[in-house]
């Protein structure tokens, strides 16, 4: 049973299917929309399916994209499924944020920087750094790497450096190049400088 838009081919209708209780939405002569008894809802066509729990999918047969948009400061967000790859993608340089019990955790700015602790970037002595970690205790303003194995292998900070331009590309280092360094700075009052630092060089 249903409702029928008919301009000679029933192209668009709504329609209740009785042996699995199921809503249908058709458009243009093929379903677009299916909300099935358990109220699950199917946008494409067929059932959905889900590994685990229910709600909402979206089947378009190529990108499958959900944006919400905010009109109002012309911001937007979309979640893609395209080509085997997951993509969430933010607008008009807004951040895309992780919060617990409406307490902000996490942020990766319109830069691609990742701040844990912080809202806004920190510029120290010139490195305003990809990934930025800040906080109030020791807890929260410390990072640990661990490795638990039943092995004599260790956990591994390990910096890298290479002359080639191209990421992931292998260009050899000249004699004096630094390999890597850590630095110790303190706030003057103003910014943070260098106190102290360990660095390492490539050896002839």
């Amino acid at each position: 049973s249903g409702v029928y838009f008919n301009d000679g081919s029933n192209a668009g209708a709504l329609t209740y299917n009785h042996s699995d209780n199921s809503m249908r939405f058709r458009v243009n002569s093929t379903e677009k929309v299916r909300i099935a008894s358990n109220g699950n809802v199917k946008i494409g066509s067929g059932s959905a399916s889900f590994g685990v729990g229910g709600g909402l999918e979206i089947d378009t047969g190529s990108a499958a994209t959900l944006r919400l948009e905010d009109s109002g400061s012309t911001s937007s967000f979309e979640i893609q499924n395209t080509g085997g790859v997951i993509k969430q993608n933010m607008y008009n340089s807004q951040p895309w944020t992780v919060a617990y019990n409406s307490s902000e955790k996490l942020r990766i700015d319109s830069s691609g920087r990742l701040l844990i602790g912080t809202t806004a970037t920190d510029n120290r002595d010139g490195y305003n750094s990809s990934l930025q970690v800040a906080g109030t205790g020791g807890d929260d303003s410390s990072i640990s790497i661990g490795r638990y194995s039943a092995n004599a292998s260790y956990p591994a900070l390990v910096l890298s450096k290479s002359r080639n331009g191209t990421i992931n590309s292998h260009t050899r280092l000249n004699t004096g190049d630094y390999l890597g360094g850590i630095q110790f700075q303190g706030d003057d009052g103003a910014r943070f400088l260098v106190g102290a630092s360990i660095v390492a060089q490539a050896a002839s």
